[in-house]
């Protein structure tokens, strides 16, 4: 395999996004597994860094440009990666010209379109109706250009045949599990001694993440333990601070807000804690639940679907019930399982080898059998 692969996505500066990073790790798998890649995007992201590709870095080239508006367009490309986002706040400026470069990348060489399925607009819907109403407006006038949908799960998959096929009834659709980055961790002991602390990701400027989960989780959560939020502490108001203050006394446990934080950071952080609790009420995929499995730590979630297709060993649980989150809480607590076994379900469907191979049968599929 040794195709030339274009990557077209819109980064926003010194901003983590789990869309972006599932989109960069995409593009050095192809490179790894004998490709090269060309990633167009208006700023190199903060999280390159975090991602190994020492090996193969000679196969990966940025392209920058911060208006998407590129003269001399190259014309060798085998396959266009779309990596969508929502409407911008200059979607009359930004997005046109960014779907339109897709466009004219891919026409130029005659190559194949593929679009990365985050999310498809009527999964959401389903279950966020009225939210996010407008944001496809120009993701969705691609997909007639588009030859295949690459989406994450299976039940991804399903959402995207439905809601896709109304655009362009000729597309292929594909089903590809995204790997941990588990070289962030080398060299780590994944099984030292664990500090009494639970980990809350708190995505406080997304309702669809339930953020107010949070003072359930303290709640539940048994005395002397310490709760780690992964998060922007600015981001909550006056009174939600107060209110975590007083609950956080009253249950004498320990708050603590770590922002902006790498991958190798929060990996760190999930080796030396026990719990994660995970309250989205929506999600594409969920990454964090995978790693903090394979780091050998127990995850408490919402009873999603598809994060019951991932997570074969997590606990899942309703955080606007509070009985039942003390229940299952104290479940995960007491429940024996060696970290190794977590490490091993993992693994099944989100290691780097997996990932690589299913990669390589998703061109092969997508290119020599077209």
């Amino acid at each position: 395999m040794n195709f030339k692969i274009a990557f077209v996505c819109k980064n926003v500066k010194d901003k983590y996004s789990g869309g972006r990073i599932h989109a960069l790790t995409l593009a050095y798998g192809l490179c790894e597994i004998g490709n090269k890649v060309d990633y167009y995007t208006n700023v190199k992201p903060i999280f390159d860094d975090d991602l190994s590709k020492n090996e193969y870095s000679s196969a990966f080239n940025y392209i920058i440009n911060k208006l998407f508006n590129w003269k001399n367009l190259k014309s060798d490309y085998d396959i266009v990666f779309v990596i969508p986002h929502l409407k911008s706040r200059l979607s009359f400026v930004i997005d046109p010209k960014f779907y339109g470069f897709c466009k004219k990348l891919t026409n130029n060489s005659l190559a194949r379109m593929v679009f990365l399925d985050f999310e498809s607009p009527n999964w959401f819907q389903s279950i966020h109706k009225g939210i996010r109403e407008g944001s496809y407006k120009y993701s969705d006038k691609i997909i007639k250009s588009c030859e295949a949908i690459l989406s994450t799960t299976k039940l991804g998959k399903k959402y995207a045949i439905d809601y896709y096929s109304r655009y362009n009834q000729n597309l292929k659709f594909f089903q590809l599990y995204l790997s941990i980055n588990i070289d962030a961790l080398k060299n780590k002991n994944l099984d030292q001694i664990r500090s009494d602390r639970a980990i809350f990701f708190g995505r406080f400027d997304q309702a669809h993440k339930e953020p107010a989960a949070l003072f359930k989780v303290l709640e539940a959560l048994p005395q002397g333990y310490e709760i780690l939020i992964i998060g922007d502490k600015s981001s909550l108001s006056k009174d939600s601070l107060t209110k975590l203050s007083i609950l956080s006394c009253k249950k004498k446990i320990a708050v603590v807000f770590k922002k902006g934080v790498s991958d190798k950071e929060k990996f760190e952080i999930l080796i030396d804690s026990k719990l994660l609790f995970f309250s989205s009420s929506f999600e594409g995929y969920g990454l964090p639940p995978l790693e903090a499995q394979y780091c050998g730590v127990k995850v408490i979630c919402s009873d999603l679907p598809v994060l019951r297709e991932t997570n074969k060993y997590a606990f899942f649980t309703r955080f606007d019930d509070l009985d039942d989150l003390k229940k299952t809480t104290n479940e995960a607590i007491y429940f024996k399982i060696k970290p190794e076994e977590l490490r091993a379900s993992v693994l099944e469907i989100a290691s780097p080898a997996v990932f690589r191979s299913n990669l390589e049968k998703v061109i092969n599929e997508l290119c020599l059998n077209a």
